[in-house]
């Protein structure tokens, strides 16, 4: 049986709250803008 507690989803490694506006706004509150 596999160890579920090792397993990575996308959400931990690309934990994303939203994008708006030509920004992309992390859970971590980075703000990266985009052109």
């Amino acid at each position: 049986m596999r160890n579920m507690l090792k397993a990575t989803t996308l959400e931990r490694k690309f934990p994303l709250l939203a994008v708006e506006n030509g920004c992309i706004i992390s859970k971590d509150a980075d703000i990266t803008v985009a052109f």
